[in-house]
């Protein structure tokens, strides 16, 4: 499912639960259905999401074969639960991102990009109005056994940590990979190019040239284990 049917199919949900609910209340006048239906309406329109309580699902033995997994935000394991004022499948790059890198080193199925969200909240990296702060790459990281490192945009560098085996999380400005701003992952080098993980695109989840990437990254972080 692609990003844009996933939010339409979001919208429509949020319709259709409403006038589901709307309907409880006005011929069934049960105060308790009443006070369901408001609480059901406020979650929908404060959190995009109705989140259960049911599990959200950990890494696969299969995923973390390939050494850094491509975990995509959208996945149904994880995507409705809330972040910040939207929800990981829409607004999770980051999370997915980090998530990816931990799992990948630390070889932990638990560390899920709905863990990652829910400790960025928890610990004052989502900023309203902003979105992830990119202190979640350094002080953030290293709560899950791992070093984050900024590092300076060069070929020279970023070949040199990506053939050392440490991943590389990107922030990306307008161009192949968003509109407006976005986190990918570069995980190995092949044939004199960067393979990506992009946890919005499997069909841009390949390798891409330096070049390509470099006049379109923002800022960007190389991360060991501890």
């Amino acid at each position: 499912m692609s990003t844009k049917r996933y939010k339409r199919r979001k919208r429509n949900l949020k319709k259709l639960t409403l006038a589901i609910l709307l309907f409880f209340i006005i011929f069934r006048g049960v105060p308790k259905v009443i006070d369901t239906a408001s609480n059901a309406i406020s979650a929908v329109l404060n959190n995009g999401s109705i989140e259960t309580a049911k599990s959200h699902g950990n890494i696969t033995s299969k995923e973390l074969s390939e050494g850094i997994p491509l975990l995509i935000q959208w996945d149904k394991r994880w995507r409705d639960a809330a972040y910040g004022n939207s929800d990981i499948g829409i607004s999770g790059c980051a999370p997915t991102c980090l998530s990816m890198v931990i799992s990948g080193l630390t070889r932990n199925k638990q560390i899920t990009p709905y863990k990652v969200a829910k400790f960025a909240e928890r610990n004052g990296y989502y900023i309203e109005g902003t979105g992830t702060s990119w202190s979640l790459m350094t002080e953030g990281a290293s709560a899950f056994g791992i070093t984050g490192t900024e590092i300076p945009l060069s070929k020279y560098t970023v070949f040199s940590h990506l053939e050392n085996n440490d991943p590389i999380i990107c922030s990306m400005k307008p161009g192949d990979f968003t509109t407006a701003g976005h986190f990918i992952v570069l995980t190995k080098t092949e044939n004199g190019q960067i393979k990506v993980n992009d946890p919005n695109s499997r069909s841009r989840s390949r390798l891409w040239d330096y070049e390509t990437l470099a006049k379109q990254i923002k800022n960007l972080w190389a991360f060991s284990k501890n």
